[in-house]
């Protein structure tokens, strides 16, 4: 039985290959028809890789749900074809690559507002431009820190983390010091970073 899921979730019916397979994948999907849940055979997939790397099957390509058969093909392979030409004749997802593709789908972004000062909301990467300018892409959970760390590889900063403030909405909004540790979220996407070293926005 499945518990309630906290997070978005992707269920990976693996093992398709199996000659069962099917009809439980049928009773499954039955019994969750909103749940995100895709076939496949990790087994079939790490094979066609395999056989990719030492050169017996140039012509695979990630995900295809079908590649030509070489004349010295042997058993397993031809099961393999004979797996996906099955699976195909379904028009869904199959395979590895559809379960961690439709994952990453789930898997919102969170933005980050980087600023030069907390007060006027300048752009820590473009201070001459209208408040709030430049935001950053991070990963779902991501905190204070992955921040920080993506605006020293941008260059935007240099030298050890010393403190953060972020703006929390509200009317009026508020200041706080947040957390290195603290994750990105509606009170601490907008970000004021300092370091022991100057950088481009500390000498404004």
């Amino acid at each position: 039985a499945l518990s309630l899921l906290r997070f978005p979730t992707v269920v990976a019916l693996n093992k398709c290959d199996r000659p069962a397979a099917r009809r439980h994948i049928r009773r499954f999907l039955d019994r969750h028809p909103h749940l995100p849940a895709i076939p496949c055979s990790a087994a079939t997939d790490a094979l066609l890789v395999a056989r990719r790397a030492d050169r017996r099957l140039d012509a695979y390509l990630d995900g295809a749900a079908d590649f030509p058969l070489p004349p010295d093909a042997d058993d397993a392979l031809r099961a393999a074809h004979r797996l996906l030409a099955d699976w195909a004749h379904d028009d869904a997802d199959f395979g590895t690559l559809a379960v961690l593709s439709a994952a990453v789908r789930l898997a919102r972004p969170v933005l980050a507002y980087p600023v030069a000062d907390i007060r006027d909301l300048r752009g820590a990467l473009t201070p001459d431009a209208a408040p709030l300018p430049d935001s950053l892409v991070l990963r779902p959970h991501a905190t204070v820190d992955d921040a920080f760390a993506a605006l020293r590889a941008l260059g935007a900063l240099d030298g050890d983390f010393v403190r953060a403030d972020a703006l929390v909405p509200g009317d009026p909004p508020s200041r706080k010091t947040a957390k290195r540790r603290d994750r990105i979220d509606r009170d601490t996407r907008i970000l004021r970073i300092a370091t022991n070293r100057k950088s481009r926005w500390q000498h404004l």
